[in-house]
């Protein structure tokens, strides 16, 4: 990868963020896996995934 400067990003989904540093999905799990990076998950006000779906879900409490 080249030394591109990116335009600030406040959030990204992680199959963006595979395409802004071109590689693959499971890089990003991978940096995240090893913590080279950190991700976390933005939440609607309510709480509620806010791009429609179910985005993540737990099945285990």
């Amino acid at each position: 990868m080249t030394n591109e400067r990116f335009i600030p990003l406040e959030y990204c989904t992680p199959s963006r963020a595979a395409r802004l540093f071109c590689c693959e999905l499971e890089d990003i799990f991978h940096w995240y896996e090893i913590g080279a990076i950190k991700l976390f998950l933005k939440l609607g006000k309510d709480g509620e995934w806010p791009y429609g779906g179910s985005g993540f879900v737990c099945n285990v409490i």
